[in-house]
């Protein structure tokens, strides 16, 4: 527009107008899926209607729950081929789509219809709610449907096919051991009762099996499509039953005791801190767990018992998975071994004889003897002239039992009562001084007794007994461990003549 030389446009803006393409072919019901028992992993749960000519629908489903409550969903629509599928997903109440749905009624817009072929183009603009986490249900507004096309199920429902349409969201699984004689809780290292094992005895886990469902039925988890992916059992150390003093733990299955500290750790000759189940085979709805091979073998003796929950992970057609914990009564696993002892096998010399006294300018009478666990014991000596000689040095041996072939060593170690140095020797004349028993396999241990050393004459010769020696336990030495382990005290008493 020229006005006066200058040029000035007008412009005008106009709302496009929306056009929806509506086939004038009345709309045809071709199938329904989705209905009967189903499993839905993360309430995923839906089901569908196939159409022909309902391209421009709106479709809305009406569904009841076992209350007889309705609720009103929207279906999405997909086409494949000539064919509308509208996917309709449950109402999810209180968390859960849970329970028997089913289908009351069939709504739509858009579409042609009814005797007439008439077109039913109503609103859609208050219609099913979505739902939020404030507000999980689904509602409609009063007579919100007069104008759309109403669809009984009836009238949806082809010739032959199921008339039924109800859906049971199957939610829960079901998991059991089975009835199985693997399922059974073992004592390892007992025979009728009775402790056979030796400390340290590796013992070999079995297998364990479950029976996991889903439905009242209990089918295979297969049978809605759905597969198990992982099962993880863990089991460890369990101190039920132990007793603390400070840091030390007793340990009641293998009479011996532990710093507490590693405690948690001794769960198998590995030392991880837990067993782990996880599946080796299934069939059906049994699965077959077993421990991972590194970790089959336990032989710290005490009750192993599972820690925690259950862990299921399942995963559906559409590859989505799901973690499913459930407390379950498990077997519980024992291992036990038996207490090592120390005895005294022998000990010279023996009865009456004589020996030196403290000032070595004599000869006096004594006797060595044995009274239970307690040995007296004397040098055997005697004086020709000026010069003392030493006919018997004096020594005991210890027998230690049942240590079986596991543990690297064990130690007796013996105080000297009142302090003071502990004169025992691996060979006579004070060679090789030490203050224990040593074994690294059972058997006899020889350790001689006291200071004694022969000179030319009385004034120059060693001659001092070592006292009252003591010990009641032993230390039993494992790879980077050690075990503590009471047993029957003995107490060599070589006093000065």
């Amino acid at each position: 527009i020229d006005i006066q030389g200058e040029n000035n446009s007008l412009n005008e803006a106009a709302i496009a107008p929306t056009i929806t393409a509506i086939s004038s072919n009345p709309i045809r019901y071709v199938s329904k899926e989705g209905f009967g028992e189903v499993f839905a992993l993360n309430n995923s749960a839906s089901f569908s209607i196939r159409m022909v000519n309902a391209d421009a629908a709106t479709v809305d489903a009406a569904v009841k729950d076992a209350a007889g409550k309705t609720y009103y969903i929207r279906g999405t629509m997909s086409n494949e081929g000539d064919e509308q599928v509208f996917t309709f997903v449950l109402p999810i109440v209180d968390g859960s789509q849970g329970g028997i749905w089913s289908l009351d009624g069939i709504y739509m817009a858009n579409v042609y219809g009814g005797r007439d072929n008439t077109l039913y183009s109503g609103n859609i603009e208050n219609g099913p709610d979505t739902a939020t986490e404030t507000k999980p249900l689904y509602t409609v507004t009063e007579n919100y449907y007069i104008r759309w096309l109403n669809w009984s199920l009836a009238e949806i429902t082809a010739e032959g096919e199921d008339a039924s349409a109800s859906v049971n969201v199957v939610s829960d699984i079901n998991v059991a051991f089975s009835d199985s004689a693997l399922n059974t809780s073992k004592e390892f290292g007992k025979t009728d009762g009775k402790v056979t094992a030796t400390f340290g005895t590796v013992h070999t886990l079995g297998n364990l099996e479950l029976d996991i469902t889903a439905g009242s039925d209990k089918k295979p988890l297969s049978d809605y499509g759905i597969s198990v992916k992982n099962i993880e059992l863990k089991y460890n150390y369990d101190q039920t039953g132990v007793t603390t003093a400070g840091s030390t733990v007793t340990n009641p299955f293998g009479s011996y005791k532990m710093d507490s500290t590693n405690w948690i750790n001794l769960t198998s000759v590995t030392n991880t801190e837990y067993i782990y189940n996880t599946i080796v085979s299934n069939s059906g709805s049994k699965y077959v767990i077993s421990t991972n091979e590194n970790r089959k073998n336990i032989s710290i003796a005490g009750r192993y018992k599972s820690a925690g929950k259950i862990v299921i992970t399942v995963e559906d057609a559409n590859g989505t998975t799901k973690n499913i914990e459930q407390n379950l009564i498990t077997p519980v696993f024992t291992v036990w071994s038996k207490a090592m002892s120390v005895t005294i096998k022998g000990f010279a010399p023996q009865g009456p004889h004589t020996t030196s006294n403290k000032a070595k300018d004599a000869i006096v009478d004594v006797e060595s003897k044995r009274d239970g666990n307690v040995i007296t014991i004397y040098c055997k000596a005697s004086k020709s002239g000026n010069n003392i000689s030493y006919d018997t040095y004096p020594y005991v041996d210890l027998t230690l039992s049942d240590m079986g072939d596991k543990a690297d060593s064990v130690e007796m170690v013996f105080a000297r009562e009142g302090g003071g140095t502990t004169y025992l020797y691996t060979a006579a004349q004070m060679s090789g001084e030490t203050n224990k028993y040593l074994w690294e396999s059972s058997g006899d241990c020889k350790r001689y007794i006291g200071r004694y050393k022969p000179a030319r004459t009385c004034s120059s010769a060693t001659f001092e007994g070592t006292g009252r020696l003591t010990a009641n336990s032993i230390a039993i030495k494992m790879g980077d461990y050690t075990y503590t382990m009471a047993v029957d005290a003995i107490t060599i008493n070589n006093p000065d003549a």
